[in-house]
């Protein structure tokens, strides 16, 4: 009896492969060295003074990511069951990120303006957030946990 995998699977498959590649796109792009990055950065006190360190960690944090995305893209298409448990936890994660970016990135704004809602940091979030969830929602249905656990 061969099992088949439910399209939603091979659409996360294919949003991991993209979401490596933007990860690893980001950690080069992190390499730059731009007065528009340090001008951004500069908004926070803390990141200023902290940017070679928080420029490195960045990297390194994007390419664990990328490695991540692939890892589960593979683990996606296999049905393998680790993959279910670990795509969850890595949405939990890609929401923590998110919500820590926006504290870091959007909060410095002037609170006394509505306007820092909408800051681009801000929107990218809460995207983040929005996507991730509905990630961890549809990896929890039934039918998803069985395809899961019929794999190797």
């Amino acid at each position: 009896m061969t099992r088949t995998r439910p399209f939603g699977i091979t659409l996360l498959a294919l949003v991991q492969i993209i979401s490596g590649l933007q990860f690893w796109l980001l950690a080069i792009a992190s390499r730059a060295d731009t007065t528009e990055l340090q001008d951004a950065l500069g908004e926070n006190a803390w990141i200023a003074e902290n940017v070679d360190g928080v420029l490195f960690w960045s990297r390194i944090i994007y390419v664990v990511l990328g490695l991540l995305a692939f890892a589960l893209a593979y683990g996606y298409m296999n049905g393998s069951e680790w993959a279910g448990r670990r795509g969850t936890s890595v949405a939990t994660f890609a929401i923590v990120v998110a919500f820590l970016t926006m504290m870091l990135v959007a909060i410095p704004a002037n609170l006394g303006s509505p306007m820092w809602l909408f800051t681009v940091w801000t929107l990218v979030a809460v995207c983040t957030i929005i996507f991730n969830i509905a990630v961890i929602i549809f990896l929890g249905r039934p039918t998803v946990k069985a395809y899961f656990k019929g794999g190797r």
